[in-house]
């Protein structure tokens, strides 16, 4: 997933499941024009912390060997080693897809196995490292003073085991927190603050 990139970019320098969701309950919002707007803290073994903010914007629409995406804009601001790229995103009724346009030649793969099940398991692999993603569990989270019911949590790991990283996803929202934990023991947050819904 693209925030254990941006966390291994940046390291270099029990609740009771909620009743489920209905079908029109949309874990992977995607819109023309649509815009999420994060906090980011990273903390280091030292104690050192540095904030930011992680935008995420959709910008247009491209058909690519047939198939329709959405360009997705990832731009980081106040944080060391941050990004500013393209992917394009898609999904259907089985998963939400995308193709990192930093890549040459890149192809699409899958970045969320849909619909979310608690026990559902796939891989991902992110500038060559593989992930194994599990949900692992659906409740409410707190971000930033908001409260988002059923949510499901999506447990990352790397193939070394050195990075973990968990992602909450709120329905119509997307993703709203982001915890990762490295093997050199720096720590990344990401909290949603602000999401527009695009057209």
């Amino acid at each position: 997933m693209r925030f254990l990139l941006l966390a291994l970019m940046i390291a270099l320098c029990g609740c009771s499941p909620s009743p489920s969701p209905s079908p029109d309950d949309d874990y992977c919002p995607l819109a023309l024009g649509q815009e999420a707007i994060s906090t980011m803290t990273i903390i280091y073994p030292d104690g050192k912390m540095i904030e930011g903010i992680l935008r995420d914007t959709i910008e247009s629409e491209v058909v690519r060997d047939g198939k329709t995406y959405f360009r997705n804009r990832e731009l980081t601001e106040g944080v060391p080693n941050g990004l500013n790229y393209t992917e394009l995103l898609r999904k259907d009724e089985k998963a939400k897809y995308s193709i990192d346009e930093r890549t040459r030649n890149a192809v699409e793969q899958i970045d969320d196995l849909l619909p979310f099940k608690v026990g559902s398991t796939w891989q991902h692999t992110v500038n060559g490292n593989r992930l194994t993603l599990s949900v692992i569990e659906q409740s409410k989270v707190e971000v930033s003073g908001k409260t988002y019911d059923n949510c499901f949590r999506i447990h990352v790991v790397s193939a070394d085991d050195r990075t973990v990283e968990d992602v909450w996803r709120a329905p119509h929202f997307g993703v709203v927190k982001v915890e990762v934990a490295y093997g050199n023991g720096v720590q990344m947050t990401v909290a949603l603050k602000e999401f527009k819904p695009g057209k």
